[in-house]
């Protein structure tokens, strides 16, 4: 991952969503629920104008698409996800309300005010599609000046992941060499992402980080 600032994927209010950015990856038509993503440290990764960039293999989320819906649906369906002005230092996630469902939040996401969410793009009107279609929230991220619009809306959908384990380029998690060597990491930026057939230990060792503290993502849902 070239930025990591909480806003793509926006793993805030219970839900980790992919709304913008990588449009090859949300158009493709074998990305579906039940599909697995995640994001990696690179060499150059930053956060708030800082370098967190490493050259070993380090997560900085997995996710399990849950479900997969048009960027004009997703205004509709996650009001919450929408930028809002946060007023003091400390944006309280609560619990998840999906049944069976844990859910931890952070103590504490951002000192700064800063707008939240990804849901950013307002439909003119319904189905709306094209860039031209809809209306730019404002927002405090690098979107904000509607350079990105037309790269954004070319993804069509937006992912939505029920399940997710969020770490961030601060507290990355070390992936052991036993479980590197099952799975493809990628060794540049890509637009679709490199696929892994059988993440299955990879995917049960990032479920138990949720029960060792000096592991434990800052934010997450496990679902199991």
């Amino acid at each position: 991952m070239r930025n990591d600032e909480g806003f793509a994927p926006n793993p805030y209010y219970g839900v980790l969503t992919l709304a913008t950015c990588k449009p090859q990856l949300r158009k493709n038509s074998n990305v579906v629920p039940g599909v697995w993503i995640a994001g990696w440290l690179g060499k150059n990764t930053e956060r708030d104008g800082k370098k967190y960039g490493s050259s070993e293999h380090k997560l900085i989320y997995l996710a399990r698409i849950t479900d997969k819906m048009s960027i004009a649906s997703y205004w509709e369906h996650y009001p919450q996800k929408r930028p809002k002005r946060n007023s003091g230092s400390i944006i309280s996630n609560g619990k998840c309300n999906k049944c069976g469902s844990r859910y931890i939040n952070a103590n504490r996401i951002r000192e700064n005010d800063v707008y939240y969410g990804d849901n950013i793009y307002q439909p003119k009107f319904k189905n709306a599609i094209k860039p031209e279609d809809f209306i730019l929230v404002s927002n405090s991220n690098y979107h904000n000046d509607g350079s990105s619009q037309e790269n954004d809306i070319k993804g069509q959908n937006v992912l939505i992941c029920e399940e997710f384990y969020y770490f961030s380029c601060e507290k990355p998690l070390i992936i052991p060499f036993n479980i590197l060597d099952k799975i493809r990491i990628p060794i540049s930026q890509s637009g679709t992402g490199w696929k892994t057939i059988e993440p299955i230990d990879f995917i049960s060792y990032v479920r138990d980080t949720v029960n060792i503290p000096s592991k434990c993502p800052i934010l997450y849902n496990k679902l199991i």
